[in-house]
This record gives structure tokens, sequence and C-alpha cells, in this order.
């Protein structure tokens, strides 16, 4: 149950009637361990609190119900993305950020595609005391979700590029420590290769990477799928099963143009 005193809820929320909210603990189903990062809360109550507490729900015009579930946006602490949105979200929260980190390092085009390495199927596990499993897919099942992320997004940017100063460094700097970006790996060897007062302001005119599409994603849904282990107590929506049917391991790869 979600306390109403904290400050900041877990980066899972499950929805559901008060009873089921308020003493999951009364069915012998209920394994507290599995959820020490979801809040089950209670559509009556704690979601008019959730509000008040200046949560908001992704997308916007979706009017929450029993066994709706939300997760925790990586980039925006107090919004929680409905699980069935949740990959989309990802993606283009993701690419949307560090296209304009790229913008603002001097950025003058940019164009991705996506590859889906691995794609495994998530099962839950009575007889192993209830754990999560995962099941290679066949390849067959790789390829559609590649061709459908390649169809679904195009993502190709220009824009007149520029070569930059320090401050607009410290501004792309800025920008990655607001989207939550900053410690990742790819972003900081862009930091660190565009920064004016390095290499005496030399630099690659091309710069190729390969960005994870999955990891925030997987994390998180690894965690949500924990609510497999009370579907004889809670309600579930379909929309649940589906997002957290696979488990898809995907890259993003971009090719950057710098000016000179």
């Amino acid at each position: 149950m979600y306390n109403i005193n904290n400050k900041q809820p877990k980066d899972i929320i499950v929805l559901q009637h008060d009873e089921l909210a308020f003493h999951p603990e009364r069915y012998p189903e209920y394994v507290p361990e599995y959820f020490d990062n979801i809040d089950v809360c209670s559509l009556e109550y704690d979601l008019p609190s959730l509000r008040e507490n200046n949560i908001s729900f992704y997308p916007c015009v979706t009017t929450p119900s029993a066994g709706d579930t939300f997760v925790r946006s990586p980039f925006e602490p107090n919004v929680y993305v409905s699980i069935s949105a949740l990959k989309d979200y990802i993606i283009q929260q993701k690419c949307t950020c560090l296209f304009d980190i790229a913008r603002t390092l001097g950025a003058k085009e940019m164009k991705g595609t996506f590859a889906v390495e691995q794609v495994y199927s998530r099962e839950w596990d009575a007889s192993a005391k209830g754990k999560c499993k995962f099941m290679e897919c066949d390849a067959s099942v790789k390829r559609e979700e590649e061709n459908k992320l390649n169809r679904n997004y195009v993502l190709k940017s220009t824009a007149k590029g520029k070569s930059i100063t320090y401050e607009d460094w410290q501004r792309a700097k800025k920008k990655a420590e607001l989207y939550n970006l900053i410690a990742d790996p790819t972003v900081k060897n862009m930091l660190n290769a565009l920064n004016p007062l390095e290499n005496g302001g030399n630099h690659d005119l091309t710069q190729h990477i390969s960005f994870s599409m999955s990891t925030e994603t997987n994390k998180s849904l690894d965690i949500a799928f924990n609510l497999c282990s009370a579907v004889g107590i809670f309600k579930l929506s379909a929309d649940f099963h589906s997002a957290t049917k696979y488990r898809y391991v995907t890259v993003v790869k971009i090719d950057f143009v710098f000016p000179e």
C-alpha cells in the first residue's frame, strides 16, 4: 500500500480497489519481497492523494482503473507512464533528449536505425518458488520487432550546425543532467569528445554511436513482472500481460555529422 506520508511513491504503481490495496497481506498468495519496489495503491483514495502531490500519469488522457500498472519515468521522476505505453514513451523521450543534446553540441545531421539484438519471453516459474525465467524467442520475433521500430520511428534530423563555444558545451551538459543521461557512457563520451577546451577544439566530423534503447524499459518491466506472483489476488489488465510478454534487447545506431 502507498504511504501518503512518503514524499515519493515506489517505481511501480498498480491500482486496485480499497480492500486489496489496504490489506494484501490477508491473502496467502501475497509474497512481500516481490513488492519491494511496487506500491499497491487504492484507486479511490491513494490516486487522488498522488495527484495532489503533483504525481501525473501518462498518457494524460488515460482514466486509470483497477488493474492498471504505471512505471516511473526515468526522465521525469513525478511522471508515471502506463505500462502499455512505456516502451514507446522511452524510445521517444530518449531519442528526443539525445538529439537535443547533439544539436546543442553543434550537430548538423543526425540519422539512426534500430537493431533488435535479442528477444526473450518472460515466464513466471511457480515451481522455482516464484521466479521470472527468460526463454529465447525465435528469430522471426526479433525481425518483426525490428521492422516495426524502423517503420514507426524515422530517426532523422538536420540543423544548421555550428562550431560551439564552451558556453554551448555547458548548456549541452546541463541538458544531459536534466534528462538524467549525464551518467550514460554514450552521452559522456560525446560530451568529452566535443569539449572545445580539450584537444584544441579539434574533433571528429562524424561520430557513430550505438545507444541502448531497452535498459530502462527492461529494468522496470522486470520489476513489474513480479506482480505475476499475485495473480490470484490482484486483477491485472490485458495491457499488463502484453507489455511484459517479451524482453527486448534493442539498440539504436546513430550517425552524427558536425561542422568543421
